[in-house]
């Protein structure tokens, strides 16, 4: 029966999300030593604060803890033990349980030696139970389920970046594909290395800079081609090779964001051209497909 209650409590009064400088209005803390009066002194006086109920449950050792960590969801561990062997509990308790699992040391002003020690372990926070007031240990208690609730934040915020990114690669690999049947770019002309390396050069600064600061180069690359009488289908098959490399040199970032510009920066090279072939009278041979005149 006391289960039952504890459970539906534990399931009606999950840790809301509290703004700094304000307490939470509940804790659920299990707390892992030996001496069994230590922890029903520590919870009888954390109770007789009323700024914020805590909830106290107690584990005599890191393995009795791990077994209520489990089954169990608590906002912070509260550590209280001698020595050295608190490094080990700490150790247990975070390979056992969660990285993001909050733990913290309460130990005595002898113990302090082994502050350093125990953040690295993994602890949060080491507290002297000597001179720390039951109000600062449920800041700290606060605070260190806040960091837990922003790292899981964070975490969630990467995993869903992440998901997006990889949402986006596998969508511009299938666009690539599908300009690559419409534009018939199979059946185009081979491509010369001097304009592969120069429309991917082009493209590389382009996306990060943006055509205003490429109005020279931009001139020259267009000279080129209507010197060399490049035809519009090569120039297309060209950006869209630049496109691809660039797309996989860069993996999962900014594929979107490559496609767009690409796309945007080979229209603008197809406008021109044909603006200067029109100018020179040059018209291009029947088998050559003109993509970009009508």
């Amino acid at each position: 029966m006391e289960r039952d209650l504890f459970e539906a409590w534990t399931t009606e009064t999950a840790i809301p999300e509290t703004p700094w400088g304000m307490l939470p209005p509940r804790l659920r803390v299990l707390f892992v030593c030996e001496k069994s009066k230590v922890g029903s002194w520590i919870a009888g006086s954390l109770s007789n604060d009323a700024i914020c109920k805590v909830h106290v449950c107690e584990a005599a050792n890191p393995l009795l803890a791990l077994e209520r960590l489990r089954e169990e969801t608590f906002d912070a561990v509260v550590v209280a033990q001698e020595g050295v062997q608190t490094l080990d509990w700490i150790e247990a308790i975070r390979v056992g349980s969660s990285a993001v699992q909050p733990i913290l040391v309460l130990g005595s002003v002898a113990d302090r030696e082994f502050s350093a020690l125990c953040f690295e372990s993994g602890a949060d926070a080491f507290l002297t139970v000597d001179s720390i007031t039951n109000r600062e240990l449920i800041w700290h208690l606060a605070r260190a389920a806040e960091r837990r609730r922003l790292m899981e934040e964070n975490e969630r915020n990467r995993v869903a970046e992440q998901r997006r990114r990889n949402q986006e690669h596998d969508e511009v690999l299938r666009v690539l594909a599908d300009q690559k049947t419409i534009l018939g770019l199979d059946s185009a002309d081979a491509i010369p290395n001097w304009l592969l390396i120069r429309t991917h050069e082009l493209l590389s600064t382009y996306v990060v800079m943006g055509t205003g600061q490429l109005a020279g180069e931009m001139d020259r690359f267009l000279s080129t081609i209507v010197d060399a009488r490049v035809a519009q289908a090569t120039v297309v098959k060209a950006f869209h090779e630049a496109i691809g490399r660039m797309v996989a040199e860069l993996g999962n970032r900014s594929a979107r964001h490559i496609l767009n510009r690409g796309n945007v920066l080979m229209l603008e090279t197809l406008l021109h051209v044909s603006k200067r072939y029109d100018d020179d009278r040059f018209s291009f041979s029947p088998s050559e497909p003109n993509l970009g005149t009508e």
